[in-house]
């Protein structure tokens, strides 16, 4: 029971986070629904062939049918190694969407170093949003802000996700162990809001390269 709680906890947090970020976007009259509830969302697949840091990276694009741009888009990044493409098809995470007229991206990363996003898995992304700004006719994708959610190692490139590219941020969230890379972040970054879930019994060094960081 005690485990079911805490889960709940943090699922609401993340959500919570995600959701005043989106609010800081625009003011409540800019988010009028637009997509027709009897539409059937939009989803496309991109798959980059292998780079110096990953041996996979596929990644899958869920968005309603809207008739005004895309505001954002929340990117979920599982486990080490683990297939999260079919994470977007989670009704919590697509109500999200709706309400503030984002879109998803969920991801799959095959590699030793792949959280490393600054080495290639990065550009991946990047390269993959570039292809569904295409397809989805929604050219605004390949730019906008971005909310990343990550577990494990999907987390940790999420973290270097925000000190490479802050500029590209709306939030991130981050879920695994308090171990991060020794280096300062890009000053920028400390401007991007961030939620980190921290187990209480693992080595932590976030507070000693990120001084805001809270215990």
């Amino acid at each position: 029971m005690t485990q079911r709680l805490a889960l709940h906890l943090n699922r609401t947090r993340i959500l919570s986070l995600l959701a005043a970020a989106c609010a800081a976007l625009a003011a409540p009259a800019a988010l009028a629904q637009t997509p027709n509830a009897t539409d059937t969302p939009l989803t496309l697949n991109y798959t980059v062939p292998p780079r110096a840091n990953f041996t996979r990276a596929s990644f899958r694009f869920w968005t309603p049918l809207y008739d005004r741009p895309i505001r954002g888009i929340i990117v979920i990044v599982p486990g080490l190694n683990r297939n999260g493409l079919s994470k977007l098809n989670d009704p919590s995470w697509q109500d999200l969407a709706r309400k503030y007229r984002l879109a998803l991206v969920s991801c799959f990363f095959e590699g030793d170093n792949y959280a490393n996003a600054a080495d290639g898995s990065g550009g991946a992304l990047r390269e993959a949003l570039a292809d569904f700004a295409r397809n989805a006719s929604h050219p605004e994708v390949s730019t906008a802000p971005l909310l990343l959610y990550g577990e494990s190692a999907g987390g940790q490139f999420n973290y270097d996700f925000a000190i490479w590219k802050p500029e590209r941020l709306m939030a991130f969230i981050v879920n695994k162990g308090g171990l991060y890379n020794p280096e300062s972040p890009n000053p920028e970054a400390y401007s991007v809001p961030g939620l980190f879930f921290l187990g209480m019994s693992r080595p932590r060094s976030l507070p000693r390269i990120w001084p805001s960081g809270k215990n």
